[in-house]
């Protein structure tokens, strides 16, 4: 039998490997540490990305987290949590499991923070827009989002040029009304009066210049001017809706809106988006604001407006403020839309100089035929215009620019106008061009887009509060978060993870 026994060379040598095997245990650890460190945070952040504004979805199909908790207040502390909850679950797996059980990798998060986070109102509400844009492209494709540009890009083009060239013609008359003319006609025939007064006492007894024109009328001859002014004179909202019980009674407070308190702002904004910087991205929003907000023609039962795409165009408080102002902006519109094409068409024009050399003749005054023609020509194209937005408020159509065949108000006709049932029997459907949706559409295209994505945040607020969450802010809730932690890892190594996540990074994925 021999004694076992081993060299101090030998001893040496096994501590070392000993060592070295153990730095590798630990170093595996560590990386394998790091690796799980970085799938729990990933995790978490999909799963706090995953509790995502169910309202905000289903209603508006934009994606946001309430950062409020529904409580009314910024819980930045309680998102925290739930990241943090999120992230337990993979770095430490068998915490309070009943069957026990031990972690390989010791892995204890020691301190972390939201460092940044984007909210919907942030950029003046383009991180909203941003996504409203984005899914509607989504949506209507490329094939629809070229026919959009094509269709109410120009219709917005030709509504300015038409505005400006009609307040030009409009400008004829220079000022003059139809209460001037009177005033001159009055004048002229006491002078006619005289005149002939003194051709009788000379023995003359032929009319006078002025009565021989006069006598020219045609006996059927009726002036419109009259008709016209006390067209002009009645309250416009009940002449193209036929009503104020057909008119929405709903209004807001303007001191509870999201624009009017402040909007809290986000921290450290991420990774700005486009908005709606560019005219195509501003009709891709506009498409938006018409499939998600309710109007005059296709109202809201259960927003706090039934009209909230002329909120948007408006700001009114309540609806019959925000349609009233629309339907002066529209009959405008189409005013000048009306007078450009009785001064282009050689039939209507030939008619307004008849008219108004027979009008002149009738007051004794010839020499302001030219003023009388402005006149005429701006109260007819009143006329058809009040009967063009009549139309368009029971569903009917109205091309953008009129022709002979579909000019519905003729100037002997304009006295029917104020007979009961007149106005309607006159707005026929001429079977093409635009609808009351597509006025609007044009409307939202030459409007401010910072102001209609203010008032659309406006909405969206106002919609859910209604809805039954009170306490709902639109400022409150977020887009994009970057989250730093720190990982203590088997107690020697300090691990740190920061990671950024957006919303839009998703929808491009």
């Amino acid at each position: 039998m021999k004694k076992a026994s081993i060299t101090i060379y030998l001893s040496l040598m096994l501590v070392l490997i000993v060592s070295v095997i153990s730095a590798s245990i630990v170093s595996v650890k560590v990386q394998a540490g790091r690796s799980r460190v970085a799938n729990s945070v990933d995790q978490a952040m999909f799963s706090l990305f995953a509790q995502y504004d169910r309202d905000l979805l289903s209603k508006y199909d934009v994606f946001f987290i309430d950062g409020a908790v529904g409580s009314g207040n910024m819980q930045i502390g309680s998102i925290y949590e739930r990241f943090t909850g999120a992230m337990g679950y993979i770095l430490e797996p068998n915490k309070g499991n009943v069957f026990g059980g031990r972690n390989l990798l010791d892995l204890s998060l020691t301190e972390g923070a939201i460092t940044g986070y984007t909210l919907a109102t942030d950029v003046n509400g383009g991180i909203y827009a941003s996504q409203a844009v984005e899914y509607m492209k989504e949506t209507a494709g490329i094939q629809g989002i070229s026919l959009l540009l094509g269709k109410y890009g120009q219709a917005a083009d030709h509504t300015e040029i038409q505005t400006a060239q009609g307040s030009s013609l409009q400008e004829l008359s220079g000022g003059a009304s139809y209460t001037d003319i009177e005033a001159q006609s009055a004048e002229a025939v006491r002078a006619d009066a005289e005149e002939a007064a003194e051709r009788a006492e000379a023995g003359i007894f032929e009319p006078t210049e002025a009565e021989a024109r006069a006598e020219a009328v045609p006996d059927d001859f009726v002036n419109p001017l009259p008709f016209i002014d006390e067209l002009r004179s009645r309250a416009l909202l009940d002449l193209v809706t036929g009503g104020s019980e057909n008119i929405s009674d709903k209004s807001l407070n303007g001191a509870v809106l999201a624009s009017s308190r402040g909007y809290d702002r986000g921290v450290g904004v991420i990774d700005v988006p486009e908005g709606i910087g560019t005219f195509e991205s501003h009709l891709i929003f506009d498409e938006y604001i018409m499939t998600h907000f309710g109007c005059y023609t296709s109202p809201d039962a259960n927003g706090p407006l039934a009209y909230q795409a002329e909120y948007i165009l408006q700001g009114m408080g309540s609806d019959r403020e925000n349609i009233e102002a629309m339907v002066t902006k529209l009959l405008a519109v189409r005013e000048a839309a009306n007078i450009v094409f009785l001064y282009s068409s050689a039939v209507r024009s030939e008619e307004l100089t008849a008219a108004s050399a027979a009008i002149a003749a009738l007051l004794f005054i010839p020499f302001a035929e030219p003023v009388i023609k402005a006149i005429l020509a701006a109260g007819w194209a009143f006329c058809e215009s009040v009967v063009d937005v009549r139309a368009l408020l029971t569903g009917k159509r109205v091309p953008l620019m009129k022709s002979d065949s579909n000019w519905q108000v003729s100037l002997s006709g304009i006295p029917e106008l104020l007979t009961e049932g007149g106005l309607d029997m006159a707005a026929g459907d001429v079977g093409e061009g635009m609808s009351y949706q597509d006025y609007l559409r044009v409307m939202l295209a030459i409007a401010d887009g910072q102001t209609q994505i203010t008032r659309t945040l406006d909405m969206v607020e106002q919609n859910i509060r209604t809805g039954g969450r009170p306490n709902f802010r639109i400022d409150c809730c977020m887009e994009a978060l970057t989250v730093q932690v720190s990982v203590r890892s088997e107690r020697r190594v300090t691990l740190t993870e920061e990671q950024t996540v957006r919303y839009r990074d998703f929808a491009k994925s």
